[in-house]
């Protein structure tokens, strides 16, 4: 099985054990092909508080608060949330402020 490197960047490392002004990279397992959608909806299925922050009280299904960018381009110019990813890529999250 491919997987991506995902950079949790402040505060979201702490979610997954990191601290709170440091990025937090973990090694995230992925089917091929999977879209960045479900892996984000995994990772919030997997971690509590990870799927509080990104999705709040549970109404919205889209992570609106985060801020992706995918071996540094940001996903709006690719195909937004749709965007498949693959083994080896950086996925950069960051929780967006105000």
């Amino acid at each position: 099985m491919s997987s991506v490197r995902v950079h949790f960047l402040p505060p979201l490392g702490v979610c997954f054990g990191g601290s709170r002004g440091e990025p937090f990279p973990v090694e995230v397992p992925i089917a091929p092909g999977e879209s960045l959608r479900a892996l984000i909806d995994r990772l919030a299925k997997e971690n509590a508080l990870f799927g509080q922050v990104v999705f709040g009280d549970g109404a919205s299904t889209s992570p609106a608060e985060l801020l992706v960018t995918i071996d540094g381009r940001s996903i709006w110019m690719r195909e937004g949330m749709d965007t498949r990813v693959w083994g080896g890529e950086e996925i950069n999250l960051v929780a967006r402020i105000g």
